[in-house]
C-alpha cells in the first residue's frame, strides 16, 4: 500500500514529468560538446595519428591534405544500463519549509527524472531496482510511477547489471559500518557509481533558535525537546561534518564518486553535474 508521501507524488505525476522534461533538455544543450570518444558513427573530430593507433582508423582523404596522417573519431555511441534509485524512508519525507523547497525525497525523484528523460532521448537503458529495464522514452510516466513507489533498501536491490552504471541517491542518515558493506556489496558488481548525499539546507547548519522540539521522522513517537537549540549548534555541525566525511570516505573506497546536494539549489544545477558524469563514463 503507497503512504501518504507516495499518493501526494503520484497525483503530481504529470506536473513532475512536466518540470524533468524542461530540466532534461536544458541539461542536454549545457552537456553539448562534452562528448568522449568511442565506437559509433556521428563524427566527432580529427586528430594526429600517434604510435599505437591501429591504422585503420586513419582517414586517407584528410592525411592526403596534410603533411601528418590523422585519425578520425567518432563520438561514443555505446548503449549503458544506467540505475536510478533514491532513498524514500520516512527521513526523506522532510521540508524546512513546504512552501520555498520541496522534500528531499520529491527532490530526489525530480532528479532522478531529470536524468531517465536525457539519458532514454540518448538511447540509454534506465533500470529502476525491482523493475524491468526500460529503453524506450516514450516510458517516462511509467519511470515516473517506478521511482515514486520503488522501497528499495541499498541492503536489497535486487539483481543488479554488471559493468552498469548508477546514481544511488539519499540524506545518509544510516548507520555507517551497514551502509559500508551495503557498498561493497554493491561495488562486487564492477558497478560505477555516483553516490549523492541529498539534504535540506537546515540539515547542515542547525539555524533554528529558541525552544524547539524534534522529531524523529523514523519513529514519530520519538520526541525530543531542547530549551535552546542553539547551545548544541556548533556541536552538531562538528558531528554532521564527520559523518559526512565518514559517508566520503566509505564511497569513494568503493571506486565511486561522492556528492552533495541541497535542495534549495535549482533542479538543473543540480542534475547537469550528474548527467555530465554519467555521459563522460564516470
Amino acid at each position: 500500500m503507497l503512504n501518504e508521501e507516495e499518493l501526494k507524488n503520484i497525483e503530481t505525476l504529470p506536473e513532475m514529468i512536466v518540470m524533468a522534461e524542461h530540466v532534461a533538455m536544458n541539461i542536454m544543450q549545457g552537456a553539448h560538446g562534452r562528448r568522449r570518444v568511442g565506437v559509433g558513427e556521428s563524427f566527432w573530430q580529427f586528430r594526429n595519428y600517434v604510435a599505437g593507433d591501429s591504422a585503420r582508423l586513419i582517414d586517407w582523404r584528410q592525411t592526403a591534405k596534410r603533411d601528418s596522417a590523422f585519425i578520425r573519431e567518432t563520438e561514443w555511441e555505446a548503449s549503458q544500463s544506467i540505475i536510478l534509485w533514491s532513498d524514500n524512508s520516512a527521513s526523506m519525507d522532510y521540508s524546512s519549509d513546504f512552501s520555498k523547497y520541496p522534500t528531499k525525497q520529491k527532490y530526489a525523484i525530480l532528479i532522478l527524472l531529470s536524468l531517465a528523460s536525457a539519458l532514454l532521448r540518448g538511447g540509454e537503458t534506465i533500470v529502476v531496482p525491482g523493475n524491468r529495464p526500460v529503453q524506450r522514452y516514450k516510458s517516462l510516466p511509467h519511470i515516473a510511477e517506478m521511482l515514486v513507489q520503488n522501497n528499495l533498501t541499498l541492503k536489497n536491490l535486487g539483481k543488479i547489471p554488471k559493468d552498469a552504471h548508477a546514481i544511488f541517491i539519499s540524506d545518509g542518515w544510516t548507520e555507517l559500518d551497514q551502509f559500508a558493506n551495503n557498498i561493497k556489496y554493491l561495488a562486487q558488481n564492477r558497478l560505477k557509481a555516483n553516490f549523492v548525499q541529498l539534504l535540506d539546507i537546515t540539515e547542515k547548519t542547525l539555524p533554528f533558535s529558541g525552544s524547539i522540539i524534534f522529531e524523529d521522522l523514523e519513529n514519530p513517537n520519538n520526541l525530543e525537546r531542547l530549551p535552546d537549540v542553539k547551545a548544541i549548534r556548533e556541536e552538531y555541525k562538528k558531528q554532521f561534518i564527520t559523518h559526512q566525511k565518514q559517508l566520503r570516505k566509505i564511497v569513494i573506497s568503493a571506486g565511486w564518486y561522492f556528492s552533495e546536494i541541497v535542495t534549495n539549489i535549482e533542479l538543473s544545477e543540480a542534475v547537469l553535474p550528474l548527467y555530465i558524469n554519467l555521459k563522460q563514463g564516470g
